[in-house]
């Protein structure tokens, strides 16, 4: 991934986990204990 930013990183793990997880609503990823992001999708 160029500039591997954790909102790029959770983004990416979403377009890879969505197709097999029609569910998915949110993915939180931690980069510590109170540095995390939230994603919950592509814009529409």
């Amino acid at each position: 991934l160029e500039n591997p930013t954790s909102e790029r990183i959770a983004a990416w793990i979403w377009r890879e986990l969505a197709p097999q997880l029609p569910g998915l609503s949110r993915l939180v990823l931690h980069e510590t204990h109170s540095s995390y992001v939230i994603y919950t999708g592509p814009e529409r």
